[in-house]
């Protein structure tokens, strides 16, 4: 028989779970303090108000819980052991809070299915006689059930997987973050099937990668796989799904690592593991997945980017991994290597960048971490070391969190959201940048069962099937369709502006006035808008100056010579990239020393200068030597790179300068030849010549690869050319500088990732390499669209304006007008991509 729970107002929508982790199903386990006899229980027992006992289930009775695909939990019991039966009937009864889940006439062997809506529910037998009496809770007997395995939608970094109601997996959003499994990487803004197997069950989307299960109980993972998150054994890259040896209940996917639930309870981690999200006590990066203590109780586990919770069979919550916003809830801000215990008792949790939600057994609700943007639901921004309760009310159901909005479903089927509106990440249809710690309802549907998040959007499942996803839209994550990656669009309509430097996910321009201007992400303070993202473009003042002579965006970071000289930088600083003496993640506009510049170069984790004496200077991550000064030990204040230099350009992994007799220099990271210097395979922390000419007017550098333009016009290139990125014609790879196309009016290059873009003197654009980032404007991405040879993308640009990075691109028109193309995540091309309101996807969809 199928039984719903109705006994209570609150619980009347009972729907089908499909929620974030492993299938586990506990037997019976008997109460302690238990009396038993064979005799009917006297009067006087009686009127203690509880049933003892042979009139007690815990004599001999049995009960167990099994997930029953994703309709809920059936529920099976033998019949009373032994003596008279006063009791009358069975309950099972909620013990968190007491109500009555189902009743079955008489005290035989018996079953029922409930629609479970909490991620894990405990249950408890009890017997019952007339309308007074029920077993004391001691003698009753527990079973828990998780519905965690049936999960069938995951809202990811950059992408969006999700399985239908014909056991199909599919997926949408950015090829590049190779969390789509499209095996050329090509971004998809509406969903494609992932192979034809029918049988998939959970799926988890991280930043880089994704994991699913099959009905099997076989794992699968897919992804970049630099640090091992596919859990293979090698660090492949891996564009289509892989097995994971073993039997697997649930599975997680991080930033670059992986966890996952067996069959047998125990948890395994593999990835990477800088934070300690492996918890082997380690930093060790793990390739092959590795046990996360003897423990076999788990019940399901949650991460996201570089930190990781999970609750156990006896609803106990552990977190371990990153802790820089107190994320892990146990009063620090230090990373924990280990799993340590969250106080409570709860049925489920979710977990974000920088902060973490949960919902106790009670159905009260609760988050601890980041609360820049409210997303925690408390009224004060800052940090929550320990959990804090969001509101009052107890019905709170399952709950998903975002970069900076946090959503939740209640047992009466409706969606609310809090924190911050960006990208219309609360739903609510605004976008001004609102704050608010006040869960707000999402119009009056009340057919919510799931939501999911992890960035800049989220994704509800409905108990019909249908789903929906809002926020941020840039890279076709949720799944509406149009163009993800988006053509050439004018910034504003200023006809002032007269550079442009495009950084990881944000861009900052110069206009002929000196003023200059930002936009785009501004998750480290890069932008410099007080952690608020946004496409206008923000004026920026640094300590009350307003004009600036040169500015260069990175990573996450932005450095900007005021018109005095004066260096000042901003932005993230966990390699000490802002020269501060010291790291963090994010500062305000601070000085560099106290000396004047002329020009500087911020990378992805480092920054270089050059002073008005040409001298040259550099700071940040050293891990590879990309600082020149002899050593690899990173610096949070200016190292001399010896030399006299004109000009200076700052990669991930390199550097490479313009020496002051026309010369081109680089150190670093040499593993494909980027470098120059006819090797390839090592590095150098001092610098080294490119090739041997001495007629070089400028350089740029990208991942692996680099270029220069010298004074006759032409444009040389050196490195990794597995995508064409060198512009010959071919893919062969060069240690030494050699020419792009025969071409020789080239007036300006710039480099980003694995590919490059020119301007030619005659105002056009061209552009060579991988194109799966989409900036060569033309609307679509994919590695079968990189061109080993520039193909023009543009006309009526000024050839000195071409600014390549991140995954977009920038141009200044000849008209002083402002264009990007590419990637528009995070507003980055200065125009606005988002869903305000929950916007439905196309399909059925696994409930």
């Amino acid at each position: 028989m199928t039984i719903r729970r109705a006994a209570l107002p609150r619980r009347a929508a009972w729907r089908t779970a499909a929620v974030v982790s492993g299938l586990v199903a506990l037997g019976g386990m008997a109460g302690s303090g238990a009396s038993y006899s064979s005799s009917t229980d006297t009067a006087a027992s009686m009127a203690t108000g509880a049933l003892v006992g042979s009139h007690a289930p815990a004599g001999g009775s049995t009960f167990s819980a099994a997930p029953i695909g994703s309709a809920g939990c059936g529920l099976t019991w033998s019949a009373l052991a032994g003596g008279t039966a006063v009791a009358d009937r069975y309950e099972v009864v909620d013990p968190g809070d007491g109500t009555t889940v189902t009743t079955t006439a008489g005290v035989a062997a018996g079953a029922a299915t409930v629609s479970q809506y909490r991620l894990v529910q405990t249950y408890r037998l009890a017997t019952r006689a007339g309308a007074a009496w029920v077993s004391d809770p001691a003698d009753g007997l527990t079973a828990m059930c998780s519905t965690a395995g049936v999960i069938s939608v995951s809202a990811g970094t950059a992408g969006t997987c999700a399985i239908r109601s014909t056991g199909t997996l599919w997926c949408w959003g950015s090829g590049n973050s190779m969390s789509t499994a499209e095996p050329d990487r090509l971004t998809r803004s509406t969903p494609t099937q992932v192979g034809a197997v029918g049988t998939w069950r959970q799926v988890s989307v991280g930043r880089y990668g994704a994991c699913a299960t099959r009905t099997d109980d076989t794992a699968w993972c897919w992804g970049s796989n630099w640090a091992g998150s596919v859990g293979d054994g090698t660090t492949i890259e891996r564009s289509q799904p892989v097995q994971v040896a073993g039997a697997w209940t649930q599975l997680t996917s991080g930033e670059s690592h992986s966890c996952g639930v067996k069959t047998d309870g125990t948890l395994w981690c593999w990835g990477a593991n800088g934070e300690g999200q492996l918890a082997d006590g380690t930093t060790v990066t793990r390739l092959s997945p590795t046990q996360v203590g003897s423990a076999a109780t788990w019940a399901f586990v949650t991460s996201a980017h570089a930190h990781v919770c999970g609750i156990r069979t006896d609803a106990s919550l552990w977190c371990w991994g990153a802790n820089w916003s107190g994320q892990q809830g146990d009063g620090t801000y230090d990373a924990a290597r280990t799993p340590h215990q969250v106080a409570g008792t709860w049925s489920h949790v979710t977990t974000a960048v920088s902060h973490t939600c949960g919902v106790k057994a009670d159905g009260t609700l609760w988050c601890w971490g980041s609360n820049y943007e409210l997303q925690g639901g408390q009224p004060s921004a800052g940090t929550l070391v320990v959990p804090s309760q969001v509101g009052t009310v107890a019905t709170w159901s399952r709950v998903g969190a975002g970069l900076y909005a946090s959503c939740a479903t209640r047992t009466d089927g409706t969606l609310w959201c809090w924190g911050r509106d960006q990208y219309g990440a609360t739903a609510q249809g605004t976008f001004a940048g609102v704050a608010s710690a006040t869960p707000a309802q999402v119009g009056t549907d009340t057919t919510w069962l799931h939501v999911t998040g992890s960035a800049l959007h989220l994704c509800g499942l409905r108990t019909d099937g249908g789903l929906s996803c809002w926020g941020g839209s840039g890279t076709g994550a949720t799944g509406q369709g149009g163009t993800a990656w988006a053509t050439w669009a004018q910034v504003g309509s200023a006809t002032t502006w007269s550079k442009v430097a495009a950084g990881g996910l944000h861009t900052c321009a110069l206009r002929t006035d000196q003023s200059l201007w930002c936009w785009g992400n501004d998750e480290h303070g890069e932008s410099g808008g007080a952690q608020l993202m946004g496409a206008a473009p923000q004026q920026q003042s640094v300590g009350g100056v307003t004009t600036f002579t040169a500015a260069s965006a990175g990573g996450a970071h932005t450095c900007a010579v005021r018109t005095d000289g004066q260096l000042w930088c901003w932005g993230g600083n966990e390699t000490g990239q802002l020269g501060l003496g010291g790291t963090g993640w994010s500062a305000p506009p601070t000085r560099v020393g106290t000396s004047t510049w002329l020009t500087v170069a911020a990378g992805a984790g480092h920054t270089c200068a050059v002073r008005s004496d040409n001298t040259l200077w550099c700071w940040g991550s050293n891990s590879f030597g990309q600082l020149g000064d002899g050593t690899t030990s990173d610096r949070t204040t200016p190292v001399q790179v010896a030399g006299s230099w004109s000009a200076v350009s700052a990669g991930q992994w390199h550097t490479c300068a313009l020496g002051s007799t026309g010369a081109i220099w680089c150190w670093g990271a040499n593993w494909l030849g980027q470098l120059g210097d006819g090797t390839a395979g090592s590095t150098s922390t001092v610098p080294v010549q490119a090739g041997a000419a001495t007629t070089y007017t400028s350089v740029a550098v990208g991942l692996y690869h680099s270029c220069g333009l010298r004074s006759g016009g032409t444009a040389w290139c050196w490195g990794d050319n597995s995508a064409g990125q060198l512009g010959d014609g071919t893919t062969t790879p060069h240690s030494s500088p050699n020419q792009v196309g025969a071409g020789t009016t080239w007036g300006a290059i710039s480099v980003g990732g694995m590919s490059a873009c020119g301007g030619r003197t005659d105002a056009t654009v061209w552009c060579w390499g991988r194109n799966d980032t989409g900036h060569f404007g033309t609307g679509t991405g994919s590695l079968s669209s990189a061109s080993p040879s520039p193909a023009q993308v543009l006309s009526s640009v000024a050839a000195g304006d071409v600014s390549r990075a991140g995954l977009h691109a920038c141009m200044i028109g000849t008209n002083g007008t402002l264009w990007c193309a590419g990637a528009n995540d995070r507003s980055q091309l200065g125009t606005d991509d988002y869903a305000g309101t929950p916007a439905a996807v196309a399909g059925t969809w696994k409930t």
